[in-house]
């Protein structure tokens, strides 16, 4: 049961994977110290010096660490920081539907994934928690921010909605059906539970919908108000289409963000 509770941090509620390494070959701040006008002439290069590939053998996971790097170009850095315009919750499931199956995080994954690759979604976990978490009141010039991979990868900073977007980019281009959980304090993508092995995770971590078991996946790399996946703070789920686990918490979520945005505009 230790070790089954020590696999499951992994998926739904820890760190992953650490030691990873990021550079890039333009110096590059915070939002707060880039504006347009700055933009750099070259492109960016991703350094991953450490890269968890897992397997899974008796139950626990052997880490294989790698280099990897990949380039974001400039166009594709700045085109998307442009280009969201509307970014609460909404915003977040804009940038959430676009980015599926997007022409970037194919050529992502040509570099991070090959034929050898045994656990496809245990590394893009491993990756997305790799991000350094920020809050978006901290690493931009928003309340409330959503990034695009693109922008992850540059920034390599983000919050939950972040590495969620980031983390069902990549899956989903690489075959995965992903969707994303909604709870008070937080979001999480989702897969189908028989997608994970059943040894690493708790099914009393997964929800139903649809007749069909779901996990959530935790993707930042650390826990939010010791958000361990509790079914019963579900708000709601989006699978393809949205179903409300819980009425009166999203009812309580929406007044709490109205008197937020109201506080922060001083009325």
């Amino acid at each position: 049961m230790v070790q089954r509770r020590k696999l499951l941090q992994s998926i739904a509620g820890g760190v992953f994977g650490t030691g990873v390494f990021h550079s890039l070959n333009t110096r590059f701040g915070s939002r707060e110290d880039v504006n347009a006008s700055e933009q750099p002439s070259g492109d960016y290069l991703v350094e991953i010096n450490s890269l968890s590939y897992p397997t899974v053998e008796n139950d626990e996971i052997q880490h294989d660490r790698r280099e990897k790097s990949f380039t974001v170009t400039r166009e594709e850095y700045w085109s998307k920081r442009d280009k969201q315009t509307n970014r609460n919750i909404l915003g977040f499931h804009h940038v959430f539907t676009d980015v599926e199956n997007s022409e970037f995080c194919e050529r992502v994954l040509d570099e991070l994934l090959t034929e050898e690759v045994e656990e496809e979604l245990l590394t893009l976990i491993n990756l997305a928690q790799s991000i350094r978490y920020s809050p978006d009141y901290q690493s931009t010039q928003h309340n409330d921010y959503t990034r695009y991979p693109s922008e992850t990868f540059v920034d390599w900073r983000g919050d939950c909605k972040d590495t969620t977007v980031l983390f069902h980019g990549l899956a989903s281009t690489a075959g995965y059906d992903v969707g994303y959980a909604i709870y008070p304090t937080h979001v999480t993508p989702t897969v189908r539970s028989e997608l994970v092995d059943s040894a690493l995770y708790d099914d009393k971590l997964t929800f139903i919908q649809d007749g069909t078991e779901y996990l959530p996946i935790e993707t930042t790399n650390m826990r939010i108000n010791d958000f361990e996946g509790d079914p019963e703070q579900l708000m709601f789920t989006y699978m393809n289409d949205f179903t409300v686990f819980e009425p009166s918490h999203v009812v309580t979520h929406s007044i709490e963000a109205v008197q937020r945005h109201m506080k922060s505009v001083g009325l």
